[in-house]
């Protein structure tokens, strides 16, 4: 990376979310002094020699700054990891922004991610999307972290979204319990609920969800009877994600999740 000039891209690197055992989610913010398509990616190692990136993507500079985030797995339990945002534009000049470093947990239960499922005929009677920040101990014990579910109980404008109550990870599934929070002028009539993820790799991941009346303290596994079923004849057989990935991670798994 070069020296800013007149029509450099810059990255401005944030604090790491969502850190887990085996990854978490870069944030930065990516500024250009001209208003042009810039190009964009996160350097991170062991060390501030990096070694790894995330793939280059793009985005349009608009006033001020684009935020961005970029989900990194495959890291081993316990340990310090260096990372920074690179940008650049058309001809290459850019300059990355200062150092950060994050550090992975170690023998917890977790789920994080967000996505979107499209599981109606026509596809608008069936949106659903959920948004998951989940961690726990070894088989659960005391959950932490929130989750957000959207359409709500009482508005498809307004979701529901609390604390989380509960958590069972079993390989690469997920339930996530939630007690919800009053929100907007009429507040949703429900007191929990319920997200049930599997999670099948960067893309096609499964999700479902169920009110509850109260906020569940006990997450029952969640087997395939969970799962929006798809037209017969269809591959995948359940309904899947039309955007964003879920990771699970089961603390006895050396991998970010069993798939």
């Amino acid at each position: 990376m070069t020296g800013l000039a007149a029509g450099c891209a810059v990255g401005e690197t944030q604090p790491a979310t969502h850190v887990t055992d085996v990854g978490a989610t870069l944030t930065g913010k990516v500024r250009n002094t001209e208003d042009v398509l810039t190009r964009y990616r996160f350097e991170y190692g062991p060390t501030e020699a990096y070694g790894s990136s995330t793939p280059w993507r793009e985005t349009e500079i608009g006033s001020g700054a684009t935020r961005v985030t970029e989900t990194v797995g495959g890291l081993p339990h316990a340990a310090l990891r260096h990372f920074r945002l690179c940008a650049s534009d058309a001809n290459g000049r850019g300059v990355c922004g200062a150092d950060r470093t994050l550090t992975t947990t170690d023998g917890k239960d977790s789920v994080v991610g967000e996505g979107l499922l499209v599981a109606g005929d026509p596809p608008a009677t069936g949106d659903f999307s959920a948004s998951v920040d989940a961690h726990s101990g070894p088989s659960g014990a005391a959950p932490s972290g929130r989750a957000v579910r959207s359409p709500g109980a009482l508005s498809p404008h307004i979701p529901d979204g609390g604390r989380v109550t509960c958590l069972k990870v079993f390989g690469d599934r997920a339930t996530v319990g939630f007690a919800t929070e009053p929100t907007g002028p009429n507040p949703n009539p429900t007191d929990g609920g319920m997200i049930f993820i599997k999670d099948n790799g960067p893309t096609g991941d499964y999700l479902n969800h169920r009110w509850e009346a109260t906020p569940p303290t006990t997450c029952p596994t969640a087997t395939d009877d969970f799962f929006i079923a798809a037209p017969a004849g269809s591959d995948p057989p359940f309904a899947a994600l039309v955007s964003g990935d879920f990771q699970v991670h089961d603390h006895l798994d050396s991998a970010p999740s069993a798939r």
